[in-house]
């Protein structure tokens, strides 16, 4: 089974998706004070950070006394459209700022008190409660609506009670108050983008046993219900997002966001009625929660901390980097930040409402380096050239190939064994390479000291179309034939011909070394692919 892992986990790592077109939402203590007239104060500051939109919590002064506040959503009093309007505005200039365009907006909580199943006007509360959110996010322009269903207060909302009905009818029930909050939820703004830290993945028991409809029965479990029951209200037009709250601690070098994310995919459906099985896995899309102070708080060197961890790479800045790029590319779009005891922007004294946030540290102060890191890593392809490109102005880019010897393979013979024409090698003026009438060959060198989790830069330059170029692993023993070989995509050529092609690659568990090839195969007699600038950089850290 180790062996099976491992060679899973180092597929999955040198095969990740680009991270282009990525989101990252901040939820935290620092905003949970706040309401939406103090955070639109200070939008501005958010400007330059990495970070799409932030969780908004709202409140509003209930006529009748007290005040409606989000973390009563769930329970008495019915909250009144009237509170609310007057916010709309508000959200609506707050989202308009790029960094906070893609905020949500808290929803569904665990409650402060337990609804029965069958207390039809308790059910009917968190319906209107809901929908007013809907209808706030939707005439601000807010696009998301976070659910957090953890039970904090210990109610056991999702779970049989004695004073419930039998086990089979409570589903029943759970699946249609699902249906009948969140049909209200998408009645109201049918194109929301529901973020739910936890869809199926809270209870990750299921996932180590062999029939998790069985454990789910026997443990009481209402929660996969109601989820059916969003599902059935879930339109075409509207979003559900896999939160993964156990992301905080998944080890990209253990591949545990690929696991978790297949787990989710397959074993997570068995939870469900078989009739939403199929909508499910067409429509919830995955993310991952990060949390932030997971990297800042104490560790005690030689134990293990439950809410800290130690360097990897050289620091906490790179364990981090490791773990959210692996977040960042396994996550269909979202990737959301939970952090406590720092800010992510420097606030005013009268909105520094949270005794517990250290509003002296912003997060970049807390961590170096984090907001060029998170850029980066979500900017995919794009900001990793960036990147380079900075390092290479100031002289921190080596190239580790620099003085590498390059050699030369090419075929000789067909699959029957006979003799087919060769091509020719030549190096020409500047260095440049040529191959030239091959059906199959290619120059080839070995970077060694190849760190798992490091991420490299591969580059080449290239002129004809019959150019190609590869990476493949290797250890101690020699090549992983088992790891998938990275090719290189072109792209447009200059003014003459020159297209330079780069793989950004982060290395797998257990490799030591690479073998860099590029080449030509099928050319025609007389047709030449050149080649020149073949460089490899280490990116991070």
């Amino acid at each position: 089974m180790k062996g099976l892992f491992f060679a899973v986990a180092a597929f999955a790592a040198a095969a990740q998706a680009p991270a282009a077109g990525k989101k990252y939402i901040a939820f935290a203590w620092e905003f949970r004070n706040l309401k939406p007239a103090q955070i639109l104060e200070h939008a501005d500051r958010f400007a330059g950070l990495p970070i799409d939109g932030v969780g908004i919590l709202v409140s509003a002064k209930n006529p009748k006394g007290g005040t409606f506040t989000q973390i009563g959503l769930t329970d008495y009093p019915a909250w009144t459209w009237e509170a609310f309007a007057d916010q709309v505005p508000v959200l609506k200039a707050i989202v308009s700022k790029p960094n906070l365009s893609e905020s949500f907006l808290a929803g569904y909580r665990a409650p402060m008190h337990r609804a029965a199943w069958t207390d039809d006007a308790a059910w009917a509360c968190i319906e209107n409660n809901m929908g007013i959110v809907a209808r706030l996010a939707r005439e601000a322009g807010v696009k998301g609506i976070s659910i957090d269903h953890e039970d904090y207060r210990q109610q056991r909302q999702f779970y049989r009670s004695e004073s419930d009905p039998p086990y089979d009818e409570c589903r029943r029930l759970a699946r249609a108050r699902g249906r009948q909050v969140f049909g209200r939820v998408f009645r109201e703004h049918p194109a929301a983008i529901l973020l739910s830290f936890w869809v199926l993945s809270e209870d990750r028991s299921y996932f180590a046993t062999r029939d998790p409809a069985a454990l789910m029965r026997q443990n009481g479990d209402l929660w996969p219900s109601f989820v059916a029951g969003i599902l059935d209200a879930l339109p075409p037009t509207g979003r559900l997002i896999e939160g993964d709250e156990h992301g905080y601690r998944h080890e990209a070098s253990f591949n545990e966001f690929h696991v978790a994310h297949s787990n989710a995919r397959r074993l997570g459906a068995m939870l469900l009625p078989e009739d939403i099985r199929e909508k499910y896995a067409a429509r919830v899309e995955q993310g991952f929660g990060q949390y932030l102070d997971y990297y800042t708080d104490p560790v005690t060197p030689g134990r293990r901390a439950l809410w800290s961890i130690g360097p990897e790479g050289g620091s906490r800045l790179e364990h981090f980097r490791r773990n959210i790029q692996a977040a960042t590319d396994v996550a269909d779009e979202y990737v959301w930040l939970w952090g406590q005891k720092h800010p992510w922007i420097d606030w005013d004294k009268s909105a520094r409402l949270n005794p517990a946030v250290d509003y002296a540290k912003t997060w970049e102060q807390a961590l170096p380096g984090v907001c060029e890191m998170l850029e980066t890593v979500k900017g995919g392809e794009a900001a990793e050239l960036r990147r380079l490109a900075r390092l290479r102005a100031a002289g921190t880019a080596t190239n580790l190939l620099a003085k590498t010897a390059l050699h030369t393979w090419q075929v000789t013979k067909d699959k029957r064994g006979r003799p087919i024409p060769e091509g020719t090698f030549r190096t020409l003026d500047g260095g440049v390479r040529s191959c030239e009438g091959m059906m199959n060959g290619c120059y080839y060198c070995y970077c060694r000291g190849i760190e798992p989790g490091a991420r490299y830069a591969v580059t080449v330059e290239a002129r004809g179309d019959a150019a190609g170029s590869t990476v493949s692993w290797g250890d101690d023993e020699g090549m992983l034939f088992r790891l998938p070989s990275p090719r290189c995509v072109f792209g447009a050529p200059d003014a003459d011909g020159w297209r330079r092609g780069t793989m950004f690659l982060t290395a797998p568990l257990g490799v030591n070394h690479l073998k860099f090839t590029f080449g030509a195969s099928r050319q025609k007699p007389g047709e030449a692919a050149l080649f020149r600038n073949w460089a490899i950089y280490r990116l991070w850290p």
